[in-house]
């Protein structure tokens, strides 16, 4: 089964794109300008993504990210591997996130 969606953006930002395969939440794109952040705003929209994975049934989360690995793990997030990219020195970091609940 395959859910996808966008959440509403908030003013300035670009977008969130979230698709739900099966127990997987896959977060496709999310970009918060620089005037947005260090605001708790991207904190606030990862968590709406986390939660809304957890009522859908996901069990895990996964997504990938080119210049802001640091971000996601402060959120528990793991990186599992990356792979280089454009620009010339940039990798790509896959990473991943148990939605399950914590006892």
């Amino acid at each position: 089964m395959l859910w996808y969606y966008r959440i509403p953006r908030p003013s300035g930002s670009r977008r969130c794109d979230r698709t739900f395969i099966g127990t997987t939440a896959v977060l496709d794109s999310f970009f918060l300008p620089r005037q947005l952040r260090g605001r708790g705003l991207g904190n606030a929209i990862l968590k709406t993504f986390e939660e809304e994975g957890r009522q859908r049934g996901c069990r895990s989360a996964f997504l990938y990210t080119v210049n802001l690995p640091d971000f996601y793990t402060r959120n528990g997030w793991k990186a599992f591997g990356r792979t280089p990219c454009d620009p010339p020195g940039a990798f790509r970091v896959f990473m991943t996130k148990s939605l399950e609940a914590r006892s």
